[in-house]
């Protein structure tokens, strides 16, 4: 180990050691000040090297004989006493390279890609441009073995692509992980709702199909799909018209796919522990051969925790106050498993058949203890305490069948049919006493609710898509989708072995709901400066939500148009500057109108609402991208947003209801930039701030009703490669106040991951190591905002736990090659993955 890695890890060891204990107590006053005092000090850690080695810079660029750009050649720095590597770098789209060597070095600077002789050059202190051109290699390749590290972010003109496999913080951990250490996420883990770059709503695709379920039954599945089956995850903010127009934005997670000819896979076992031993299990089997192609993908997870949801609130009446608190420790565990077939097959030349089969079953279930105080007025007091017992089982079911034909080459169509089949069982047990102020026994209560919800997703697409000439490429469709469930709801209460059902809390819905869409794009590369991509999408939505037999609770027919527009400028070969606009719609999802009611306590219910509107969002964005940085500039505007948890009082039976609502208007406007900063050739790190101004208007009142809120994040990864094969990866997360609950405001959200990975031989595998939320500083706290319009003041915590290790084996088995490829014709592809 080099003497810059062993003062690298003295530092850190040091730090850790003498501020582990004031960081995990830290007062909530102090909290922002003792932040920013980690975050200069972990910015010091990660930076250090760069003060610790004295360096030098060698400049280059690398071409071939044709006077092109050689892309993601190897440039070593070998030094001539033991032929040992001092340093390395891959030069980038355009051939440049850059090497910072150290002073005491002497060698030769050697450069070599597939497909090209290997050329070298001496090392002379006096030089600092070294340039090559590589002469191409003159046989013929058999096989192209593809042991590619892509960088963790890439970005493009509508999208940021994380590329889930370039980290080994996601090794034996799930989706859910990865996504909320991705730049611009907020993750709300209480009530299972996801929002990108502040905007909430946003819709979740696997393989670029939409899935139709609720944000927390979204959540729960993306918390059991196993990481390490993704390749990456796209964070779109601005969709182009082929997609869905659902949700403000989207996220589209792209599974690892068979590249490879015969018989091979990967598979991943992993041992965890936060409150109570965990255990995750995932293999992949892929077989292509002849005009058969085949998949097996299964994975499986236990997770055990352990929270606190801690609720206050303080109502003003006409005859008094009315206090209400409580405190529930929450013992928690969800168990999934998910299995997926597909398999492929060639009908022709030009045509392809597909068919796949999947399937999932995520059981969460806690054991509450519930205990706090209600206070009607000064001179009374009645406490309760009671022990909440809830399961929450989904289940899943899909079929898939396409058909991809070619025209020609320039010219395909893809016809889809889907059905899926969804069942959520949710059943709960709210077993409560209360107790005056002399601690005498009033009364025993057992509330029973059960939720069963069958729902039926059919779903047919057809997509057209025609490379005209160089120049011009266009894109149609049509899409069809119905969606049919049930809501069966009901509530029961024992007192004194007496039982009666409460009709006001049961109910029976069910919704139809019809969407018809078609769209058309076309994409015009105007020079070798400008392109630009222009879309209009046309859905026509009927939704019909009711009780069986009454009248319709929801009746709604409406069509809207949604136009995109992607300008794209190409600076240089390293540069790009681009504007997007778009048009996003969001419905409300089957849980919010269907009702049902959740007993937080015995004054506050969570509870659905049928009477949300559907939310239009209108995205602007500005994009400059020199290199491997970015800086993006945005504005949103959403009318009649939905946000959920938001609290409010019943004017029927007096209770707290907490439930989504519309406001009348939600502004975000946004800065974000991302540094990927390669301080050596063994230590890089990737760095995203995120700035925003949030203007929301609850009810569409006067000024004086409009909240605004300013919100900073912080999201960091050091990669430090060590020597014997090892890898360390340091995560920081830091959010300032997070404003996703509409007119409750969120405290600071802060935390650090720490992986350690050692690659075992050649194929031996890799074993991982991560350590989640290192300081146990991740909360959440809110409270009503400053002169919100709510009828009482309130304000809460919950902790969820998700502090814990996992410890997660990895391997590949099978064939790894890829077919004959002639070097200079076929093998471009192969050549850009390569490092």
């Amino acid at each position: 180990m080099t003497d810059s890695h062993l003062i690298l890890l003295q530092a850190f060891v040091f730090f850790i050691k003498n501020n582990l204990y004031q960081i995990k107590h830290l007062k909530h006053s102090h909290m922002n000040s003792e932040i920013t005092s980690f975050i200069s000090l972990l910015f010091l850690l990660v930076s250090g090297p760069t003060f610790l080695l004295a360096q030098q810079t060698a400049n280059g660029v690398i071409k071939d004989d044709q006077d092109q750009a050689v892309l993601y050649a190897n440039v070593m720095a070998i030094n001539l006493i033991d032929s040992s590597l001092a340093t390395g770098s891959v030069s980038d789209e355009s051939g440049n390279f850059q090497l910072r060597i150290p002073n005491d070095f002497q060698g030769i600077i050697k450069v070599s890609a597939i497909g090209y002789q290997e050329q070298s050059k001496t090392w002379d202190e006096g030089l600092s441009n070294y340039n090559f051109k590589l002469a191409p290699a003159a046989e013929l390749l058999d096989e192209v073995v593809v042991t590619s590290r892509k960088v963790l972010f890439e970005q493009k003109p509508d999208r940021l692509i994380v590329n889930v496999q370039s980290s080994i913080m996601s090794k034996g951990g799930n989706v859910l992980d990865v996504l909320e250490k991705s730049p611009g996420i907020g993750l709300d883990r209480q009530n299972g709702n996801i929002s990108l770059n502040g905007k909430a709503g946003v819709g979740v695709m696997i393989n670029g199909k939409l899935t139709r379920l609720p944000p927390a039954a979204v959540v729960q599945m993306l918390s059991g799909m196993s990481a390490d089956n993704v390749d990456n995850i796209e964070l779109i903010t601005n969709p182009p018209a082929k997609y869905e127009a659902s949700g403000s934005a989207l996220i589209n997670i792209v599974l690892l796919e068979n590249e490879y000819e015969g018989l091979n896979g990967n598979y991943g076992v992993t041992a965890k522990y936060n409150h109570d031993i965990g255990y995750g299990l995932n293999f992949n089997l892929n077989h292509r051969k002849g005009k058969w192609n085949s998949f097996v993908t299964y994975n499986g997870s236990l997770d055990q925790w352990k929270g606190v949801w801690y609720q206050h609130n303080v109502l003003e009446e006409g005859s008094g106050t009315l206090v209400n608190e409580s405190s529930i420790l929450r013992i928690s565990s969800q168990e999934n498993h998910a299995l997926r077939v597909g398999t492929g097959y060639t009908l022709s030349e030009n045509t392809e058949l597909s068919l796949t089969l999947s399937g999932y079953a995520n059981m969460w279930a806690t054991d509450d203890f519930n205990h706090g105080f209600l206070q009607p007025g000064l001179d009374s007091m009645v406490s309760f305490s009671g022990i909440i017992d809830e399961t929450n089982l989904w289940k899943n079911g899909l079929v898939s069948l396409g058909l991809d034909h070619a025209f020609s080459k320039k010219s395909q169509l893809a016809i889809y049919l889907d059905y899926l089949k969804y069942d959520n069982d949710q059943p709960a047990k709210f077993d409560n006493d209360y107790r005056d102020e002399t601690q005498e026994l009033i009364l025993e209560e057992l509330l029973e609710t059960s939720k069963v919800t069958p729902i039926d997703i059919w779903v047919s697409k057809l997509d057209y898509s025609s490379q005209l000439n160089d120049d011009w490429r266009v894109e149609a469709g049509a899409k069809l989708s119905q969606s049919l469930f049930e809501n069966i709801f009901e509530v029961q209460r024992t007192v004194d072995q007496t039982v009666e059902i409460l009709s006001d809390l049961s109910s029976r819905a069910k919704l139809d709901e019809r969407i018809y869409a078609g769209y058309f794009s076309a994409d015009w590369t105007a020079n070798n400066r400008w392109r630009y991509t222009a879309g209009l999408r046309y859905e026509h939505t009927s939704t019909e939500l009711g009780t069986p037999g009454e009248t319709l609770l929801v009746d709604r027919k409406y069509g809207n148009f949604f136009p995109s527009l992607t300008a794209n400028y190409k600076i240089s070969e390293r540069s790009n500057l681009s504007l997007a606009y778009g048009r996003r719609i969001t419905r409300p999802n089957f849980n919010d109108l269907a009702p049902f009611t959740y007993f937080q306590n015995p004054q506050t219910l969570i509870s659905g609402n049928a009477n949300l509107r559907p939310a239009i969002t209108d995205n602007l964005e500005l994009n400059y991208q020199p290199g491997q940085w970015w800086l993006s500039l945005s504005y949103s505007y959403i009318k009649d947003q939905i946000v959920w948890f938001q609290p409010e009082i019943d004017d029927r039976t007096g209770l707290q209801l907490i439930r989504a609502q519309n406001l009348d208007y939600y502004k975000t406007y946004g800065i974000q930039v991302n540094a990927p900063l390669p301080f050596s050739s063994w230590l890089e790190t990737q760095n995203t701030f995120s700035f925003q101004r949030i203007e929301m208007n609850p009810k569409g009142n006067d000024q004086s009703d409009i909240f605004t809120n300013y919100n900073f994040t912080y999201q960091g990864t050091a990669t430090i490669i060590l020597p014997k094969n090892f890898t360390s990866e340091i995560n920081m997360n830091y959010q300032s106040a997070p404003s996703w609950w509409g007119v409750s405001d969120l405290s600071s959200l802060f935390q650090v991951n720490f992986a350690l990975k050692k690659k075992l031989g050649k194929s031996g595998g890799d074993l991982s190591f991560v350590f989640t939320d290192v300081f146990d500083t991740y909360q959440w706290k809110w409270q009503n905002a400053e002169g919100s319009i709510t009828d009482f003041a309130f304000n809460g915590f919950y902790k969820r736990g998700i502090q814990g290790v996992r410890i997660s084996y990895t391997n590949n088995f099978g064939n790894r090659k890829l077919k004959k490829v002639m070097i200079g014709t076929g093998s471009s592809e192969e050549q850009r993955r390569v490092q």
